[in-house]
């Protein structure tokens, strides 16, 4: 059982919390265009990583804690965090995009590749 000092913590620790400054926020946006225009996803992954000045960030209910032990960058977690969403595409245009687990839902399909396949199929 928590102690009662455990809301309190709660409320400081998410008062603390930062948006995501003005810049990553343009830096998720270019990294979106880019990728719909077709440039090469790693190359335009590691731009937006060396652009990142977030130390922390909630996003879908997940915590992101990039620094570790308060020293060091943790760029594959940011790296993650920056792929979560997949883009379906079809004859080089985007037919649809969102999370893995909202596409397979949409797509009523048990796995990412079989929703791939329904989509592409059609």
């Amino acid at each position: 059982m928590k102690g009662p000092g455990f809301l309190q913590d709660l409320y400081e620790n998410i008062e603390s919390l930062e948006p995501v400054p003005e810049s990553d926020a343009k830096a998720l946006k270019a990294l979106r265009k880019v990728l719909s225009d077709g440039t090469d996803w790693s190359e335009a992954i590691l731009k937006t990583i060396a652009s990142w000045t977030c130390p922390t960030e909630i996003v879908n209910g997940r915590r992101y804690e990039y620094f570790i032990a308060g020293e060091a960058f943790d760029w594959l977690l940011l790296a993650e965090r920056l792929c979560s969403e997949v883009m379906m595409m079809k004859n080089g245009k985007i037919i649809d995009k969102g999370t893995c687990s909202s596409l397979i839902n949409k797509h009523g399909r048990k796995n990412l590749e079989e929703t791939f396949l329904k989509i592409v199929r059609e």
